[in-house]
């Protein structure tokens, strides 16, 4: 079995209940076809399930507890992970044309 390559993804962003700025990091493996392929199929019955299973399949085992306590205090947050995955995976709406 080929060991994971991962790469830090991180997120700053202003909390304003908080009045804080909150800056977040979490290792995350590069997502493979397997990956992807099973994210189209889920997404088109539930978004947020199809999202929280790329995010939890990729996440660095060490980064994971924190991710999840993370996610229950910034829900948006699952979806900036899964979107920033993907878009560095190779996933775009414009070809640039």
């Amino acid at each position: 079995m080929e060991d994971k390559k991962y790469a830090v993804f991180s997120h700053v962003w202003h909390d304003p209940w908080e009045g804080k700025e909150i800056s977040r990091e979490y290792r995350l493996a590069r997502p493979g076809r397997d990956d992807v392929n099973r994210f189209n199929k889920e997404v088109q019955k539930s978004p947020a399930t199809a999202q929280q299973n790329l995010v939890m399949g990729l996440i660095h085992p060490e980064d994971k507890s924190g991710c999840l306590a993370d996610l229950e205090q910034y829900p948006g947050l699952l979806v900036t992970l899964a979107s920033g995955v993907l878009k560095a995976s190779g996933l775009s709406g414009d070809l640039g044309n």
